[in-house]
């Protein structure tokens, strides 16, 4: 899982609740023992390096073993990836801020939770899905963000940002329903082609890609160690990009749908700027190569989204 949730639930779940909690790694999934003392499991894809997992066989052992599996998510993803409800996943959850909402220095941002019917009796708060209203019509069923709204504010009450609140919500329900299945493809599709000229040109620099299979965001190994990676931060931030350094000294690059082939420029000089570093010299030189990765429409177990 992300590490912010696995914080939250190493402070939660042991005390009060007594709950025992067992970390593995994704590589170890598939083969991590599901004992009588086992009853849940929390998992993640895209993961926190970008990787994306095939959890089918994970989900089949765990119902086998009356396991119940919750699945955190990319919801953009979902556009092109095979949901793990589809997989069989119990309860699905993640962030919706990809959703026509913009980053906002962190958030918050509205999440969404999904569930099997069989066990929405037992979830916080209150489902939104499909109804049937009493004329016998099917409908979508509308919870009012801005309920504390209706109240006048009061001088030095904090009623602007709940309003501000409300409106970043109807922002993120009203993209889904403007694009539509096929939109929302199209956005999610539009990461896939700067995904490949950003791992073959940053290859050509050099660093190696290692994820086998992602939606957005590779990750890659830089040769030089420790002094490559300080010269490419300097590069990277003098370009006014953030990349992710992870403590194991591989970059993640996160990419959307607003990547254009002048920030992968920019990418590819700040890794060049390394490996120039390393080799005591020489002006980077950004290339791309006409070759490209497989979508992630090839991948085994991705499904065409319903037009």
């Amino acid at each position: 899982m992300l590490p912010r949730r696995r914080s939250t639930c190493s402070g939660r779940a042991p005390e009060p609740l007594g709950i025992e909690l067992v970390v593995v790694s994704n590589a170890e999934l598939n083969a991590a023992p599901l004992g009588d003392r086992v009853f849940g499991a929390l998992v993640q894809t895209p993961d926190e390096a970008g990787r994306v997992h095939d959890l089918r066989a994970f989900i089949a052992r765990a119902k086998q073993a009356g396991v119940l599996v919750a699945v955190g998510t990319d919801l953009l993803s979902l556009a092109l990836l095979t949901p793990p409800g589809e997989m069989g996943a119990d309860v699905v959850y993640g962030n919706s801020q990809r959703f026509g909402v913009p980053l906002g220095y962190g958030g918050p941002h509205a999440a969404f939770f999904a569930t099997l019917e069989k066990h929405v009796r037992q979830a916080p708060g209150r489902i939104i899905g499909v109804s049937i209203d009493a004329h016998g019509n099917t409908g979508l069923p509308h919870v009012a963000a801005d309920a504390r709204a209706a109240h006048p504010p009061r001088e030095g009450d904090l009623e602007h940002l709940h309003r501000a609140g409300a409106a970043r919500e109807h922002r993120r329900r009203s993209t889904p329903v403007y694009h539509g299945p096929k939109g929302l493809t199209a956005i999610a599709s539009r990461c896939t082609p700067t995904r490949s000229s950003s791992s073959t040109s940053s290859g050509s620099s050099g660093s190696s890609q290692l994820n086998d299979v992602y939606f957005d965001t590779p990750r890659f190994e830089v040769p030089g160690g420790a002094q490559a990676v300080g010269q490419i931060l300097k590069s990277a931030l003098k370009s006014k990009i953030n990349l992710g350094y992870r403590r194991d000294g591989t970059i993640h690059v996160a990419l959307d749908e607003t990547t254009d082939a002048a920030d992968i420029a920019a990418i590819v000089l700040a890794f060049a700027a390394g490996v120039r570093r390393r080799r005591g010299g020489g002006r980077p030189v950004a290339r791309e190569s006409a070759e490209a990765r497989p979508r992630l429409s090839q991948e085994p177990w991705s499904a065409p989204r319903p037009s």
